[in-house]
């Protein structure tokens, strides 16, 4: 699977991404950034290019995945989820799953391992 790194999209994930092997490119360096380019056209970009859309934008990609059916790939991200287990996951996906087509996937924190503060 290759990827699409959305607008919102940390730089920082991307750059950690590409060291494990996985072919990101942003938005941004296909200089269509601030463009006013909407999600629509974020998600027919990629799938033009084969690639599946990595966003923290969960509630719009979610509903583009209904409306967009033949897209080619969408994976959904928490921000708060750690940047190395987020990063982990994709990783893990990219190289799991080689077609994404008409795929919807969560990266989500694993509740098992999330670090609580103790309460008072």
């Amino acid at each position: 699977m290759i990827v699409l790194a959305d607008e919102d999209f940390d730089f920082t994930h991307v750059v950690l991404m590409r060291e494990r092997g996985v072919d990101v490119i942003t938005i941004a360096e296909l200089g269509l950034a601030s463009q006013q380019y909407d999600d629509e056209d974020v998600l027919r970009t990629a799938t033009k290019q084969g690639r599946a859309v990595v966003t923290f934008n969960r509630v719009h990609f979610r509903q583009l995945h209904d409306v967009f059916p033949e897209h080619a790939g969408i994976i959904l991200c928490k921000r708060n989820t750690p940047q190395k287990m987020l990063v982990d996951k994709i990783v893990t996906l990219v190289e799991t799953v080689p077609d994404a087509r008409g795929r919807l996937f969560r990266i989500i924190q694993d509740p098992n391992n999330q670090r609580r503060t103790p309460k008072k």
